[in-house]
């Protein structure tokens, strides 16, 4: 009975040992913050849309971070396909940790522009090219394609965390964001289309 028990604790143990070696694997790990004060406060003011996020690094000194805007326009890539980019990485300290986002300023105008941010580092706002299609008159939808509890990403894995659409026919469908053929779909139902996306790397 004793060899029974002590059998069962060492096999706990491994089972612990391997849940914490799995998780310490993971080079970053990510959090909407839907409805966060950077949010409402852009929302308060009129500016447009923001998508905020709390990004944590646990390997900072090592990783490097790519976050981009790809677009689309009716169900081909824009051109530049990544709209937008900020690249970092090798910080000084070893763990960084805190807001990381993209906002989309006067979305409905021929005025409209993004931005990205992630703790000290920014993108500054690029004017969107509306030449080919006008925002004012189509119906929008827009949301996070990851939720507020705290998902772990893999060196070198891409992950969406953002939509924002604009319909063809102001209906307004739903998708599986975490699904690539759905993704492939509502790219080709609709008019316009960007995906806010990341990707670190551990050195």
């Amino acid at each position: 009975m004793i060899l029974h028990v002590t059998a069962v604790i060492v096999l706990l143990s491994l089972v612990g040992c391997s849940a914490e070696t799995e998780k310490e694997e993971k080079v970053a790990y990510i959090t909407a913050n839907s409805n966060s004060e950077y949010e409402n406060v852009f929302k308060d003011l009129g500016l447009g849309i923001l998508y905020d996020f709390n990004l944590k690094l646990p390997h900072a000194d090592q990783s490097w971070v790519h976050i981009w805007v790809e677009g689309y326009s009716n169900g081909q890539k824009m051109e530049p396909f990544h709209l937008i980019d900020l690249n970092y990485g090798e910080s000084p300290e070893p763990t960084n940790e805190g807001h990381m986002g993209f906002g989309f300023i006067n979305p409905r105008s021929e005025d409209a522009s993004l931005f990205l941010y992630s703790n000290s580092v920014k993108a500054p706002p690029t004017k969107l090219n509306t030449d080919k299609f006008d925002l004012s008159s189509m119906a929008s939808s827009w949301g996070y394609s990851i939720g507020d509890e705290e998902i772990g990403l893999n060196s070198g894995e891409t992950k969406l965390l953002a939509v924002y659409r604009t319909t063809k026919d102001n209906k307004i469908r739903t998708y599986d964001y975490q699904d690539s053929q759905s993704i492939d779909e509502m790219i080709k139902n609709h008019s316009f289309v960007l995906l806010l996306k990341i990707k670190v790397v551990k050195t």
